[in-house]
């Protein structure tokens, strides 16, 4: 299966206009980034143990939280998901994470296709 991809010069359109330093404006962009991916495309996080994850909710595109499994024979199901919290970040990045890699997870972004039931 194909990963999906953006050109430089579409990550830059999907990310601008979002403070990638707070909450709202960095899982914005992270929505942006993912609005016309396949469902169970992700983005690697910074640190490379996260993802985010686009999938459909009630016939809506929208992004969730869930682990990166090391297994690559895993298959992903709704129950690995959660929602982002925003008592998780702290002042300018989530917590235990570097801001300037956390806001580099966003500006390049490596996104893979999830095995999903």
């Amino acid at each position: 299966m194909a990963t999906y991809s953006l050109t430089p010069e579409q990550i830059e359109a999907a990310i601008q206009g979002h403070d990638l330093r707070t909450y709202r404006g960095w899982i914005s962009a992270a929505n942006a980034l993912l609005t016309d991916a396949p469902d169970w495309t992700a983005i690697v996080e910074a640190g490379g143990d996260c993802y985010v994850v686009k999938s459909m909710s009630e016939g809506k595109p929208y992004i969730s939280h869930c682990p990166g499994y090391q297994d690559p024979n895993h298959v992903y199901t709704e129950d690995d998901m959660s929602d982002f919290d925003s008592s998780a970040w702290g002042v300018d990045a989530w917590d235990g994470m570097d801001a300037e890699a956390n806001i580099a997870a966003l500006q390049t972004p490596v996104f893979v296709a999830l095995r999903h039931a």
